[in-house]
Order: C-alpha cells, then structure tokens, then sequence
C-alpha cells in the first residue's frame, strides 16, 4: 500500500536535497557496506549502510554523512530508523512482510539505472526516479527487483505511523513496545557482520 505525499508535505523537502544525499552516498567507500540481514530474503546482492535503528546508532556511518542524518532528523517526524540501501544489479527481494503496523517507511531515490527496477507493495508495483521519494506500508506483501546492469540505492527510513492512520492508540503502543526488539535483533546481525570484516 503506498500513501499519497501531499499527505506527508515534508517529502519535498527530502526531494529538494535529495542530491547532497546522493553526493555523500557517492563518497562512500564500497567496502563499507554489509549484507541485508536475513539473506534468505533475496537472491543476488542487497547490501546497506544503517545510520540508526531503534535503540542502535551506528556514529561512524552517521559522521561519513552528516548532512544526510541531520537532514532526516530534522524532516522526517518520529523516525525510527534510517539507512542506505544498495540493490545491485539481478538482485531479487523476495515478497514479505515487515515487522509492525506502528511504522511507515519512505524511500528516496538516489541513484536508478535505466531498464527494469521496481518496488511492488501489496499489488501495486512502482519505478524509482532519481529524486523521487514514496512511502509505504511494508507489513503489506512487497517485493523489490533490479533487472539492470547497474545497482540501484535508495535512502530507506521508517518513522512511526501519525496518528490519524492508526487502527487504535492502544494497539499502536504494544506494536511499538515489539518492534524495538524485534529490529535491534535483526540489526544487530548487521553489526555482527561489519564486525567480522
């Protein structure tokens, strides 16, 4: 299910700068990326460059790109984690579910080769343009492919869900209570993996 941005005014504002983003993102070296957690997931490369996730933040990727983190924790209200995502060329995300209804999550476009890349979601199937930035509900069924000779990166956040598209407050409260457990296991094993490098 992906959500209208007007809804969300400060995606303009992630577009606006979407360039600084990606000139930090080119900067980067590429050794400094660690594989998706859960690889069962996907087939090829998925690679990514964590910030912060709930009760996690990893400082030295956050000084590789501080214009990139301040720009998100000054926009994005309520962001619960924020990381860079890098598909590479013939990787496939397998359909699947997120974590928790209490959280969305925005990508933006950084770098989109021509030819066949796209987000489905429940469905609904999406291009990325360079620049460009939707969001989603990810506890619906999506899926991800870069059919291209290129890779693909976006910039991946999650921030908590407003109010307004809530089912209730009280079952808002016990999704948030689990999803820090539940995203710190799974990225602890991408700390696990960078440590090992």
């Amino acid at each position: 299910m992906f959500f209208e941005n007007h809804d969300f005014p400060w995606t303009q504002t992630l577009q606006d700068n979407w360039e600084t983003v990606r000139d930090e993102f080119q900067a980067l070296p590429k050794d400094d990326y660690t594989p998706w957690p859960g690889t069962d997931l996907y087939q090829g490369k998925w690679n990514t460059f964590p910030f912060f996730v709930p009760g996690q933040r990893y400082q030295q990727n956050c000084n590789s790109c501080p214009e990139t983190v301040k720009l998100v924790e000054a926009v994005i209200p309520n962001i619960t984690m924020a990381s860079l995502s890098y598909l590479e060329p013939g990787a496939h995300i397998a359909p699947h579910e997120g974590f928790s209804h209490a959280v969305l999550r925005t990508h933006l476009a950084l770098i989109v080769p021509e030819g066949e890349t796209w987000l489905r979601v429940g469905g609904e199937q999406r291009g990325w343009e360079p620049g460009g930035c939707f969001i989603f509900d990810d506890m619906y069924t999506h899926e991800a492919y870069n059919g291209t000779e290129h890779p693909r990166v976006v910039l991946m956040c999650d921030f908590l869900r407003p109010f307004k598209q809530r089912t209730s407050i009280l079952g808002h409260l016990r999704q948030r209570l689990s999803i820090k457990k539940k995203m710190r296991s799974q990225w602890q094993r991408v700390e696990d993996a960078r440590s090992d490098k």
